[in-house]
């Protein structure tokens, strides 16, 4: 049976909003909702405007939800609970192919997880 792909972006985009501000939106519109942040920070040896938090996006079969602050601090996937891990298919990217409280519940955690990681750094 094919996901309902609408209904898991509409039920991932507020979890995500929440975290506007401090974040700000990159892109919003039916396919994909991306957050970004406003500072100039030092990633990667680079200095950045707006580093990447986190997205959602439908793709073909899923829909795929993007949590870079797994790159920011690695050891973030370890606090990540179980069925959000078994999505994770990527270093970042997550294929979401269900309506899941529980999954959805954990999305929310890592969210939360990540803008206070971001906030330690110095970056929101």
């Amino acid at each position: 049976m094919k996901p309902n792909l609408d209904e898991i972006y509409k039920t991932l985009k507020p979890l995500l909003k929440k975290h506007v501000p401090p974040f700000a939106v990159l892109r919003d519109d039916e396919s994909a909702y991306e957050l970004t942040g406003t500072k100039e920070v030092m990633f990667f040896g680079k200095l950045r405007k707006g580093t990447y938090f986190a997205a959602i996006k439908k793709q073909k079969n899923f829909v795929g939800f993007y949590l870079m602050t797994i790159y920011a601090q690695p050891g973030l996937v370890q606090n990540l609970g179980p069925e959000l891990k078994k999505c994770l298919k990527g270093k970042s990217c997550f294929h979401i192919t269900k309506t899941d409280k529980t999954l959805f519940a954990q999305i929310k955690k890592s969210l939360e997880d990540g803008q206070k990681c971001y906030k330690k750094l110095g970056w929101v």
